[in-house]
Order: C-alpha cells, then structure tokens, then sequence
C-alpha cells in the first residue's frame, strides 16, 4: 500500500478516536458501506452519493470529505451537516468536478454523534476518484532545435548541414494530459524564392513523449534557412506550444585551401624579352580546386595564364613565360571558391627601362559613326603617346563580356604619339557598357582602362507594302507600293519591282533610295504583263535587316492580249469567178485585257497566199474590220483561210466556198423563148442519135460492093419511161422522184443541195439530171436568209427541218433562219 493510503487510514482512525466520546452506544449516524463505490469515473459522472441512516435518538454529525496530496498538504475539501432520528436515512450529493486532475484517493468522515462502525454501517470511508488531465500537446522547445545534414543515403549525418546538403530537423512532442492525440505536424522550409513543406503523423498516448525527424527533398545554400513548425488543427489547453519557429544556419561547402609561390627562372634586360617563372600550387583544403592561375601586370596587362588542378593534399607545378616589363607581376589563382585561409597570390618585381603609353586628347577612346542600331559598325579612336624612355609597342582593346575587338598594334618611340582605332558590329541593343584598355608586351601602360556606355537601338526594320496595282491605259500596270525604315540615321534601300511566282521572279525595275524617319512611296510602270502577282523587294545597302531583303507580293488580273479572227462567210461578188477579183471581209476582235502589237493577216488557199493586210494595235475590246480582195481560185469548192501570229500565238478563221451556177426560178409564167429552145436542142439531139444508130446498124461485108439501102423511119420509137421511185434531200427532207434506172447527180429544187443517187440496175440511154427530178408536187414556197452569210433560199412554206447554205455551208433550222 502506498504511502498516500496510509496517510488516509491514519486520518480516518484519528477522526473515528474523536468522535468515540460523543457518541452513545448503539446510537448515531453511520454511513451505508453497500452504497459507496469503490472507482468513481468524475469525467463520466462528477457526483458522488453517500447514503447516511441514524439509529437511536436523534443525532447530528457532519459529513466531511477531503483530498491531500502526495506531501500530505489538503488539497480539496467539502463538509455538509446532517440531522437523523432513529431508522431515518438521507443522501448527501458531493459534486467533484473541482477536484484536482488525475487519480485520487477521496477520504469521507463523519464527525459529532456517529455510530460505531460495524459491517454495515461506517462513520468513516475511503472512494478512489479519476479526473482526467485535459488535452495538452506541446513542441517541447528545448530539445527540438537539432538539425542536420542528410547523407547521400537520406539518412542524417550527425554534422551542421552545409551547403547543397538536404536537412532533417529533429523535433520533440509531448502529450501533457491524459487523453491520447492522433494529428499531424507539418514543418516549413524556407530560403529566398525556395520553399519546401514536409508533414508526419503524430499519434501520442496520454502522458507520453515522441520525437520526430522532418526531411526536406531538397538541397539548401549556404546561408540561412527559416523553420516554422505547427501542429496542424490542435485546440488544447495551452496554445502557446503547439508551434516553433527558428533559423538554422547552413555552413560553407567543403572548401579547397591554396598555397600559391612564383620562382623566377631568368631576369631579362630588355622590355619584351621573355621571363619565365615556375608556379607551385599545393592544396590544403578539404575539396579540389580546379581553375585558372593568371599573371598580370600592375597595369592590368596580362603576362601569362595556365590552366592547373590540384586534389585534396596535391602540390602541381607548371613553367609560365611572357614578356617582361617593368613593374610588378602579380599571380593569382582564379577560379572555383576557396577557403578564407588560401594563400592564392604571389608576386615577383622587375625594374628595367621601358615604355610608357598613356590616352591623351580626353583620356579615353571615343566612339564614332553613331547613332548606331544593332547591326551597324562602331569606329573606337585614342591618341596615345608614348612618355616612357624606350621604344615599344602598343594596341587598343574594347570588349562587351566575351565579345572582345583590339586594333593592329603600333610602335611608338619615345615621345611620339599616333592614333590608334578599330571597327567592329554591334550585336545587342540597349544601354550596352563596353570595357576599353591600352594592350602593350612591352611597354607600361600609365592610362587605366576604362568603360564607355553606348546607347544601341534595335535593329533597323524595313517595311515595305504594296498599297495598290492599276491597269493604266497607257502604261499598263501600274504598282504603287511605299518603303519606310524604322532607323537612327537614314538608310540606303535597292527597291526591285517585278512580275511572276514566288521563287520565280522577273525584276522588270531596280533603283536604290535613300530612306529616312519618313515613309517614302511612289509608283513603278510595269507595262502590260501577262502574271497573276506582282512583288516589291527591299534589299538594305551595307546593313541589315533581320531575314535578309524583304519582299512583298499582290495577285493581279493578268494583261492578256487574246485575239480572235474571223473570215465572214460571204463574197462580193456573192457568186465569184476564177481569176476574178473577189473580195472579202476579215474581223480582228481583241477580247483581252492588253492592246495588241500590229500584226499581219493573210488569206492562204491551198498552201497559196492569196493576201496580206498590216493591222494596227488593237486596244482592249476593240474590233479591226479589213477588206482584203483576192484573185478568185480554181474549183467548186475553194477553201480559204486567214491567219496571223500574235507573241508566238496563231489564230485562223477557215470558211470553205460553194461556187454556185445561180438557177432561174419557174413560175406560172410560160417561157415560150426557152421551150423553142429546148425543144430545138432535142430535135438536134434526137438527129444526131439517129445518124449514130443508123450508122451502126448497116453491115458492110464487102465495101467494094453496092448494097441496096432499106428504108427507114423518119422518127425514133418511142423508149417507154423507166418506173421512178422517190429519194429524201439529205440537206432538208424534201421528196423527190427519180428514175429507178437513175445513177448520178441530183440537185434540191428548195435548197440547191447537190447529192447523188445510184440506180439498182443501169439502163440505157440514163436521162440527164435535169430530166431526172420530178416533183411530186409543186407546193408553196417561201424565202429565208441563211444566219451566217445572208444568202437567200426557197424551201417549201411547210417545211421544219434544217437547211445548208449552199454557199458557205452553214446548216441552220427555219426558227434561225433570218
């Protein structure tokens, strides 16, 4: 049993041994032991019911209840009085929620006229009482500001973290109370712009402890890094631990540490002469270093530079050699960062006579040629003058970060001066600093370099458009455009106009402008070409222009001459003759968008010029009309046709010609004259078949011999007709009858077409053509003109199918007919 029970059982006795003399035997109050429990749960039920009953006479006494700590010292206290009469009980109600937290030992008495305890019934009592401590999670600070460098593993190393290392933070939480907390922590990380945030579960039981490593991903610079931790939505009893903020220093990398020493090799008597030295190069660092070891002069001139390595605890040597001067030399190791305690310079001195150069005339170079755009040429110029006692040489150098310019070198004696200059491109835009020094092996340099601020705009951009193209009547095509150039200065353009397809062009006009701030347009006169696009070319004149020349193009309707030849299907006269003079009529039309050359046409039949008329230039739309007369051909049917050439291209117009006999037309009218005629013709026809016959029927065995003469008839028997049959006009459908025994030609009455038939067996003697034709009959007739030529012709008044020209050829229908 523990030291607090005692104390408790030793309260109670005490309490129980006062009591005895006020009380009587058998009489008084006692407290009901079965209605005490044992355990009582306060978070779950803060009352506590004692049970009290008097036996006997009437009695008082008083219910006390106390706590006392682990020292004995009271640290809770109740009472309450309570009178009973024989076989009477009451219930006494002790609220506990005040009583100090965790679990207690609570101690009732009761004190005046109280029974003597028995089984039952007992004037003093002890109840165990748990009040749980409430919600209390805290960062426990002291032990919480450990961080560390994580190993290449991820695991901590145990060192300050230094830099490119990532970190673990290690950081302690605590659960003050008695219920249990499951959360989470989150851990912040910060440094400049870089910011990381690491979160662990925390699960803590009541009255319990844990520590927790946070590991960033990332890799953190030497310098500060700030910390912030927070436990993530807590609400406890005290606020005021759930969060810690601190900065943690991360250290320098692991550093290389240089010794650096110059022996010198030889010592030269003249300016210029080489001198050599030996550098010693040992690292004593706990990194290697590796990097440039660089020579200068007290001028800024370099003598010499080496390239050299060096492992952790590695000495290296390497031979350096330059020209000498006068002054003093200095080495120095550049390159990757070392220690504070490197010893990364060495010296050496040399007096001798020697040069001495210095800028006069402003101390400075001076920038010419300017305003200056990006792709336009700088001129540096210095007078510089030799003030030293020996002869030597001397040169410029300007340079922007890596882009270094120097100019020839100069020798200049003492006392002497000369000018010193050098051009380069300016590259960059902007308000651009360019360093400038004196460059000499052989001489001291008495003028420090320097910098000189150039103000650079962007390069010049040319514009070009074309603003319109227009057919002239004179000119042709017409391309206006406009240049302009966004410049310093003003800015010399070859302007190129032309015609054709991309990658493809025909520059018909080159000049070369002079553009200034201002746009500058004007019109080039193309003539009449036949393109589809027009183009503009800038190209810049000894500067330039991002993309090179620029070119600009513009579709355009192509200026096409197209001409069309016609020969008119008719002549004057309209029957011509062999050999005769005929005339006829040829139409030019000029249906393009470009006036024509003068060209020549020519009437050919047959291979045979017949001939020829020059035709001036014919603008746009325009018809030339030319009468050209001919010495009529051979034949029946004469085919002409006229030609010329135009720009390589032929036209021909061909009409083949009908030489038509022209016939008499019949009417009611009887041709007396005419019928004598024919019937005389038959007669003598008639005649001479006779003779013919008769001749050839007379048999003359025996010539010598006189034969008598039978008589004949006078008259030919008459030849029965043949049987006729009817044929179709091919050119208008009208039926004809003709013999059956008929082969040959056979002329329309209507429509003059000649066309042949054949007969299915021949017979003799074959009527001539004009006999051979019989209408069927004789309807009426009416007269159209032919659409193409105006020749007139008769067909039947019913007639509705086509019809040829028998002079030109031309079918047509009645509805075209004129």
């Amino acid at each position: 049993m523990g030291r607090r029970a005692w104390r408790g059982l030793m309260l109670a006795a005490l309490l129980i041994f006062i009591s005895i003399p006020v009380q009587a035997d058998g009489d008084g109050i006692g407290i009901e032991v079965s209605q005490l429990p044992a355990f009582l749960d306060i978070d779950a039920n803060p009352e506590l019911h004692v049970y009290v009953q008097g036996f006997g006479v009437n009695a008082t006494a008083e219910l006390q209840a106390s706590i006392s700590d682990a020292e004995g010292q009271l640290v809770w206290s109740w009472g309450q009085n309570v009178s009973l009469g024989g076989a009477d009980t009451a219930v006494l109600v002790l609220n506990l929620s005040t009583v100090p937290a965790g679990q207690q030992q609570l101690d009732l008495a009761l004190i005046g006229h109280v029974l003597v305890s028995n089984s039952t019934h007992v004037s003093s009592a002890s109840v165990s009482v748990q009040r749980d401590r409430p919600l209390s999670i805290g960062i426990v600070t002291a032990s919480s500001d450990r961080v560390e460098g994580l190993s290449v593993g991820g695991e901590p190393n145990g060192e300050d973290p230094i830099d490119a290392d990532r970190l673990a933070w290690f950081l302690t939480v605590r659960n003050f109370g008695d219920v249990p907390w499951n959360g989470t922590l989150a851990a912040n990380f910060s440094q400049g712009t870089m910011q990381e945030t690491v979160e662990r579960s925390v699960n803590l039981s009541g009255m319990n402890t844990s520590e927790l490593v946070l590991s960033t991903t990332s890799s953190w610079e030497e310098g500060l890094v700030e910390v912030q931790a927070l436990l993530m939505g807590l609400n406890d009893a005290d606020m005021s631990d759930n969060a810690l903020h601190l900065n943690v220093s991360v250290g320098p990398p692991l550093l290389p540490s240089l010794v650096l020493t110059l022996q010198r090799q030889n010592t030269p008597e003249v300016p210029g002469a080489a001198w050599g030295h030996i550098l010693s190069l040992s690292n004593v660092g706990l990194a290697s270093w590796s990097g440039q070891v660089n020579c200068t002069w007290e001028d800024g001139s370099l003598h010499a530079s080496v390239a050299l390595t060096a492992n952790v605890s590695e000495t290296v040597e390497a031979f350096v050699q330059g020209p000498a001067k006068d002054g003093v030399l200095t080495c120095t190791a550049d390159g990757p960062r070392v220690a504070g305690d490197s010893q990364g310079t060495a010296e050496d001195t040399l007096a001798m006579s020697t040069a001495q150069f210095e800028v006069v005339a402003g101390g400075e170079p001076v920038p010419l040629d300017g305003p200056w755009d990006v792709g336009d040429q700088v001129r540096w110029s210095a007078v510089v003058r030799n003030i030293g006692s020996s002869d030597g040489t001397v040169a410029l150098e300007v340079g922007d970060g890596q882009d270094v310019h120097a100019s020839e070198s100069i020798e200049l004696g003492p006392g002497e001066a000369s000018e010193l200059s050098l051009s380069h491109t300016l590259t960059r835009s902007g308000d651009v600093v360019w360093a400038w020094s004196l460059v000499s092996n052989d001489g001291s340099l008495m003028t420090p370099g320097g910098n000189s601020t150039l103000l650079i705009q962007a390069s010049p951009t040319l514009s070009a458009a074309i603003d319109a193209v227009r057919l002239d009547a004179d000119h042709g095509h017409v391309v206006e455009w406009n240049l302009s150039v966004a410049s310093s200065v003003s800015r010399e353009v070859t302007l190129d106009v032309g015609h054709g397809v991309p990658g493809a062009w025909t520059w018909a006009s080159s000049s070369t402008l002079l553009l200034d701030g201002n746009a500058l347009t004007g019109e080039t006169h193309l003539g009449w070409i036949d393109a589809e696009n027009v183009a503009v070319r800038g190209s810049p004149v000894a500067w330039t222009h991002d993309g090179g020349p620029l070119l600009v193009a513009s579709q355009i309707q192509p200026a096409r001459v197209d001409l069309e030849l016609t020969l008119r299907p008719t002549t004057v006269p309209v029957d011509p003759v062999a050999g005769d003079s005929t005339t006829l009529v040829v139409d030019i039309s000029n249906t393009g968008t470009a006036p024509s050359n003068p060209v020549t046409v020519r009437l050919v039949s047959s291979g045979e010029v017949l001939a020829t008329a020059n035709i001036d230039a014919i603008a746009p739309g325009e018809v030339e009309t030319e009468s050209m007369a001919v010495s009529w051909p051979e034949g029946s049917l004469v085919g002409i046709e006229a030609v010329l050439v135009h720009d390589e291209e032929r036209a021909v117009s061909q009409v083949s010609f009908q030489v038509v006999v022209p016939e008499v037309e019949s009417s009611l009218t009887v041709p007396w004259a005419g019928l004598a005629l024919g019937i005389a013709g038959g007669l003598v026809l008639l005649g001479v078949e006779t003779i013919r016959r008769r001749a050839s029927s007379t048999s003359t065995p025996d010539r010598s011999s006189s034969s008598k003469v039978e008589p004949k008839s006078s008259s030919k028997a008459p030849v029965p007709s043949a049987e006729k049959i009817e044929v179709a006009c091919p050119a208008c459908d009208r039926k004809l009858r003709v013999p059956s025994d008929y082969t040959g030609a056979v002329r329309c009455p209507d429509c003059r077409e000649r066309f042949d038939v054949e007969a299915p067996q021949p017979a003799e003697p074959q009527p001539t053509e004009q006999d051979a034709v019989e209408v069927l009959e004789t309807p009426a007739k009416i007269e159209i003109g032919c659409p193409a030529c105006s020749r007139a012709l008769r067909v039947p008044a019913d007639f509705n199918g086509r019809v040829r020209c028998p002079a030109c050829k031309h079918e047509f229908s009645r509805e075209e007919a004129k």
